[in-house]
């Protein structure tokens, strides 16, 4: 629980919009590391009509979609 707290709550609304623009996911990472920004994504309040677009951008087009069969074929 800590590490969740000091990794996403203790942070500014612009620092973690500018941590997940900047968030690239390799081949390598876990498929979990990109459920867990997007749930920050999908949890985070807008307060004005640019920050919606920018949210719906990033839930849209930016985040690559995980198939649970994504990776079965390298096994």
């Amino acid at each position: 629980m800590d590490r969740f707290y000091n990794r996403f709550l203790r942070q500014t609304p612009a620092q973690m919009w500018n941590r997940l623009k900047s968030a690239k996911r390799n081949r390598d990472e876990s498929a979990e590391e990109n459920k867990k920004m997007r749930t920050v994504l999908n949890a985070s309040m807008v307060s004005s009509i640019e920050e919606a677009g920018t949210l719906l951008f990033y839930k849209n087009v930016h985040l690559p979609v995980e198939e649970d069969d994504e990776f079965a074929e390298t096994m």
